[in-house]
């Protein structure tokens, strides 16, 4: 993860966000995913 600034190029506006979250989501998800570590069993 880098440590920049975000422009303004990269904010959606509401419409935009809305139509690209599931991917945004997803990605997110993913990234995250190898930090995740099971308990129990």
């Amino acid at each position: 993860m880098s440590n920049r600034a975000v422009t303004m190029d990269e904010v959606l506006d509401l419409v935009a966000y809305e139509k690209e979250r599931p991917a945004i989501r997803a990605k997110m998800m993913e990234m995250k995913r190898p930090r995740r570590i099971a308990v129990g069993e």
